[in-house]
């Protein structure tokens, strides 16, 4: 099954993102807010995902029902 109809596929504008585990943390190296000298920061990304991928892991959506 393709990841655009798995519970953790989410969308939004261009980014296609799966959570099905947390996000992953990067070191990064950007300029300070105060001093504009190169610091490190930690970031953290979900993986992007292509909608038609699949990885095995598919988890189909919860229908609600009233």
């Amino acid at each position: 099954m393709p990841c655009s109809s798995c519970r953790f596929y989410f969308s939004s504008g261009p980014d296609n993102i799966c959570r099905r585990y947390p996000p992953t943390p990067y070191p990064v190296q950007q300029p300070s807010r105060i001093t504009g000298r190169p610091e490190m920061s930690i970031v953290s990304v979900w993986p992007p995902v292509a909608p038609d991928h699949e990885c095995g892991e598919y988890v189909t959506q919860l229908a609600l029902s009233s």
